[in-house]
């Protein structure tokens, strides 16, 4: 039904009582571009966005590294390292206490992770933290690579994290 419907069908208030509305938080789209200088302050917009929608302040610093890491990734994995290709990102929700962020690269590098890591690499690993740091931030995370980039798609709750209790 279109809004006009709506307002047919919709009783008008009584005298003496209102009526709050909430609008949808608008989504945030960044295109980063720049290379490594250009990543922190993304990731940083990015977190003020998740934690504007309802994401537990308690949780910023693992999420603001956790985008970083998929910035960094989408970089050097998607773009062979080439500033000049925009990584797009994306921030939507908080529908059903759920935020979503996407972050897509153009594959540039014939799309990245072969495989999703199920387990924490070992200390002396120097390399392969990035969608583990992801994980840790609460997250529910997804990775699709296509011929035409690959998107990570991270979902965070806006309930506090099990165990946690806020005073």
């Amino acid at each position: 039904m279109g809004a006009r419907a709506v307002r047919r069908l919709a009783a008008p208030p009584r005298r003496g009582t209102s009526i709050a509305v909430t609008e949808p938080t608008p989504a945030l789209r960044l295109r980063v571009r720049g290379g490594a200088p250009a990543l922190r302050p993304a990731a940083a917009r990015v977190t003020a966005a998740v934690m504007d929608r309802g994401v537990p302040p308690d949780r910023a610093a693992a999420i603001e590294l956790a985008v970083h890491e998929l910035l960094a990734n989408a970089l050097e994995h998607g773009h062979l390292g080439d500033p000049s290709r925009p990584i797009e990102v994306e921030v939507t929700g908080a529908e059903r206490g759920v935020v979503t962020v996407r972050v897509t690269d153009q594959a540039l590098g014939g799309g990245w992770p072969r495989r999703c890591p199920t387990e924490v690499p070992s200390p002396a690993a120097l390399r392969g933290r990035g969608l583990t740091l992801a994980r840790s931030a609460g997250a529910e995370l997804g990775v699709t690579s296509a011929a035409r980039g690959t998107e990570v798609v991270l979902r965070l709750s806006t309930l506090p994290a099990p165990g946690l209790h806020t005073h």
